[in-house]
């Protein structure tokens, strides 16, 4: 913006300014005198107000002073008169004296003791609002408030009533008198003013005016009209000021006549609105003259500026003629600079000579359909010689057509400046770019493809004339659309926000020119091209690696399926081994009550060490596919590690038995009784490393010792050991030991038997609580396992019960109890019921879950417990379990019968599927003697 241009428009803001301080100056003072005579009324009006407001209460108080002293005075005669009694000279005698006293027209009348008259004046018509006031008055003698009380007559005559009561012994009448404001209204005629007259309302929320020039008929609500906003004086409301008339709590009003107070306003606003546009008038002519002043100023300054701003700047002014050569008339004094050439060499020379022979015709064309459309703008950018070099410069050349009133070109008037340093640039860039092996597209912020490279053109499959122009989101895949979006807002956010200019590369899917699928990883770039922001994208064929990635997701995704399928296949395994073992098993503890001689015996033994065998393995290799898949969490409860180590060695005696093997527990009562144990798997992990130890020993003593390493406040560090005189590991196999499926020798095997996972497992167990397992061991002479172990100090316990032996005389605490035992399977039946029926407890059989559903349902109160086959025909144990739990919930709230799940389905899943069904314990196929014995006995008492 030129220098002179500021002061023009200050000019205009200083004009501005004082007009407008001169139309406050104008109001401010009409303002004053209006406020000086509006005070001025409301003093005057204030005064009269108040003066006449004392006059009419003094005379309204000595009237009625007077009508007390006429009631005192004739107070016999009233009385009478009221009575019915008296004389008609008692009447006239008050009349004389009402007369002589009161000459203002006031009249009276003498009412009995409920309001009613008796006798009155001469002529007297007596309206409703007076009998109301004489019999209310009467009525709630002696409280009657007596009070003067202005009415108009049905003639439209104001007047005032006053009641005297007049009471003598058992005699009660009354003195009522009228008194007319007649006399008082030529006084108050008398009282008003120009700017306002004076009226006497009763309340100041009145209808009816009482006394002055406003007093109307009843009905008529004229005066209503004005006082109905009274809140003082305003521009709104006609009443100036009122006063307040003693004793009787009437008011004076002032009310303004004629609206005199709004002509004095209009009179003022009016001379003044009249002064001030005499004044802007003046002013408006100064003003025209300072401003045409000014703009010559402006132009003189303007020609400076122009001459200044081309000799200084890079932007050179040309004037050329419209015709071919277009021939010039004048350069600006720095065109020298650009082109190399004398001032005298620019005037008359022909233009388009020093212009690239490539360009001419555009530039024609260019300015040809300019003309055709009457557009005075247009921009051109071509090459012209420049003389100093012989070289051609890239020129940017706005330049501004002047037309005839024809509408004719007559001049073209061209603002040249050099983008030769640019167009350098531009070039270098692009040679970059093509020199990149990537894909490369250049585009503008809206993603319109401005320039490629050879690269891009293999990718798309096609020249790239087919996709200059266009949108790189038409070449986007719909899938990968909106992940194209976001990573072109997230650039454009991050160039706003931060110094970053690129992104992270996105994965997307594009298309080729022949539809086909490409994976691309795409990083945007921004930059300055041409004094804009474009982004430049380098694209990625990782189609290749996709592909890979694909099939290695692929391959994982079955990797998993197997694993899954083998864990359902391990868990149908189990189950299906599991329901015949719980037969062979059960029926073997059965026929060990029965006469047997010593062959049988050996037999019988031998079956249930195989059976034995058999469960351990089948237990082994569900725990290894349950450890596979992750599925082993702990669940740590304060509990005692030496009860639980008593009770595993107590479940291995029987083994150790059998070869004659000492078990010792060697424990350092230096740790503390109560721990944050996972009770299963420390006894899982003790029965592994000692059941190993019994396996492979045939002679000597075993050794399970617990020693303390390290006690802190609230953790202990344990050290176990298993020590055995065993067959002992040669130095060559201990490396693998603890690996699945492995064994010293292959022979192991075959001779000891065993899958080879106890040790696999054990180790699992320890590395899931966070310890360490390893082993010490010589060939022939014995091995040493040992286990490093970490544990939470828990509370001490209050009672830690020692392991719990049950044997045939425990059944006695079953006696007279009652089970139902749900089983589809007929041997299980017969085993399951054969170990209740030992125990003393008698026992009721349903085939299947309907059934069973059933029993309990026609003899609920007669059941102990029921023990829950879970996979059943026609319904299955859950489905039974969730019956029976909704249906006691809803007609035995206070019962809730013990369900335990019997089942041969032993992965955890199963027990919690169980538990959330609603039953309370589970107890994997096949089933264990005493441990069943234990379990009946809990959940029975």
């Amino acid at each position: 913006m030129l220098k002179t241009e500021p002061k023009a428009n200050n000019t205009l803001w200083l004009f501005s300014l004082i007009a407008a301080l001169l139309f406050a100056l104008i109001m401010s003072i009409n303002f004053y005198l209006i406020k000086q005579n509006e005070e001025q009324i409301s003093k005057s009006a204030a005064n009269d107000a108040k003066s006449l407001a004392v006059f009419i209460g003094k005379n309204i108080t000595h009237s009625v002073e007077t009508a007390k002293f006429l009631a005192q005075l004739h107070r016999d005669r009233i009385l009478e008169l009221a009575s019915g009694g008296g004389y008609p000279y008692d009447l006239e005698e008050i009349i004389s004296d009402v007369h002589r006293v009161l000459p203002d027209g006031s009249e009276f009348a003498i009412t009995n003791q409920h309001g009613e008259v008796v006798m009155a004046s001469d002529r007297l018509v007596i309206g409703n609002d007076c009998k109301a006031l004489m019999r209310k008055t009467m009525r709630f003698l002696p409280m009657a408030n007596v009070e003067a009380q202005a009415h108009i007559s049905n003639t439209n005559q104001s007047h005032f009533d006053y009641m005297i009561p007049i009471q003598s012994l058992d005699s009660v009448a009354g003195l009522w008198m009228r008194f007319s404001f007649q006399p008082l209204q030529s006084f108050i005629n008398n009282s008003q003013s120009d700017g306002y007259e004076l009226v006497m309302v009763e309340e100041l929320n009145s209808d009816v005016a009482l006394l002055g020039s406003l007093k109307v008929q009843k009905n008529d609500n004229r005066l209503f009209n004005l006082l109905q906003n009274f809140s003082g004086f305003s521009e709104k409301s006609p009443v100036i000021t009122h006063a307040p008339i003693q004793p009787v709590g009437w008011h004076i009003l002032a009310i303004e006549k004629n609206q005199s107070m709004q002509a004095y306003r209009i009179q003022v606003f009016s001379v003044s609105m009249v002064l001030f546009a005499l004044l802007l008038v003046i002013g408006v002519l100064i003003s025209k003259q300072i401003r045409r002043l000014h703009s010559e100023r402006q132009r003189l300054d303007q020609q400076f500026e122009h001459d200044k701003m081309f000799n200084a700047g890079p932007t050179v002014l040309l004037e050329r003629g419209v015709d071919k050569g277009m021939t010039m008339s004048y350069a600006s004094p720095n065109a020298q600079n650009l082109l190399h050439r004398t001032q005298q060499g620019f005037i008359n020379a022909a233009y388009m000579d020093w212009v690239k022979d490539d360009d001419r015709e555009a530039i024609r064309k260019k300015l040809i359909q300019s003309y055709s459309k009457g557009i005075d703008t247009v921009e051109l950018i071509y090459r012209v010689l420049s003389a100093d070099t012989a070289e051609y410069k890239w020129i940017y050349d706005l330049t501004h057509i002047v037309y005839d009133k024809m509408g004719n070109p007559l001049l073209l008037r061209g603002y040249i400046t050099s983008i030769h340093a640019q167009k350098t640039a531009e070039k270098n860039a692009n040679e970059l770019i093509q020199a990149i092996p990537e894909p490369v597209f250049v585009t503008t912020l809206n993603g319109r493809i401005i320039e490629a490279n050879q690269a891009a053109e293999n990718l798309l499959g096609c020249d790239k004339q087919v996709f200059l122009g266009r949108t790189f989101s038409e070449w986007v895949d719909i899938d990968s659309f909106d992940a194209y979006e976001n990573s072109k807002k997230t650039l454009i956010h991050q160039a706003t926000t931060s110094s970053q200019q690129s992104t992270m590369p996105t994965n997307l899917l594009i298309r080729d020119a022949n539809g086909r699928k490409i994976h691309v990883d795409l990083i945007f770039n921004l930059i300055e091209l041409n004094n804009k922001k474009s982004i430049i994208k380098v694209v990625r064929d990782v189609t290749a690696q996709t592909r890979t990635q694909q099939q290695l997701q692929l391959a994982k995704e079955q990797a998993e399926g197997l694993a899954q399928a083998r864990s359902r296949f391990v868990a149908t395994v189990s189950h299906e081994i599991r329901t015949p073992m719980n037969g062979v098993l059960g029926m073997t503890d059965l026929l060990f009550d029965t006469p047997l001689n010593p062959q049988q015996q050996t037999y019988l033994h031998a079956i249930k060490q195989s059976g034995q065998l058999l469960l351990n393995i089948i237990n082994e290799v569900l725990d290894f596919a349950r450890f596979e898949e992750g599925e082993i969490k702990l669940k740590a409860e304060e509990a005692s590690l030496k009860d639980i180590l008593q009770e595993a060695l107590h479940l291995l005696s029987a083994n150790a038995e059998e070869k004659h093997l000492p078990l010792k527990l060697d424990f350092d009562s230096r740790i503390p009784e109560s721990l944050l144990i996972d009770r299963i798997r420390i006894q899982q992990l003790i029965m592994n490393l000692v059941g190993n130890a019994i396996k492979f020993t045939e002679q000597g003593d075993i050794v399970i010792k617990i020693e303390m390493i390290r006690q802190t406040s609230d953790r202990v560090s344990l050290m176990l050991r298993v020590i055995d005189k065993g067959i002992g590991i040669d130095e060559k196999h201990l490396q693998g030991l603890f690996d699945s499926f492995s064994q010293a020798d292959s022979n192991i095997s075959r001779q000891y038997g065993g899958t080879g996972l106890g040790l696999a497992i054990a180790k699992q167990i320890v590395e899931l609580m966070g310890g360490e397992i390893g082993v010490n061991s010589q060939l022939g002479l014995g091995s040493e396992f040992w286990v490093k172990l970490n544990f939470e100090i828990a509370a001490d316990l209050t009672a830690i019960n020692a392991l719990e032996v049950i044997d045939d005389a425990a059944a006695a605490s079953l006696n007279n109890k009652h089970i139902l035992l749900i089983e589809d399977n007929e041997i299980n039946q017969n085993v399951i019921a054969s170990f209740v029926e030992r125990l003393g407890a008698k026992v009721d059989i349903a085939e299947n879950g309907l059934k069973g559903l059933d029993d309990w349902r026609l003899n609920a109160d007669k059941y102990d417990m029921i023990l829950m086959d879970c996979q059943m025909p026609v319904m299955d144990g859950y489905e039974v379990t969730r019956l029976i739990r909704s249906e006691e919930t809803l007609a035995h709230p206070q019962r809730h019968i013990p369900i335990v799940a019997l089942t041969a389905n032993a992965m955890v899943d199963d027990r919690d599927k169980c538990i959330r069904a609603g039953m309370d314990d589970f107890m994997a196929k096949p089933i264990e003697r005493h441990t069943f014995a234990r379990m009946l006995q809990k959940w029975c008492q």
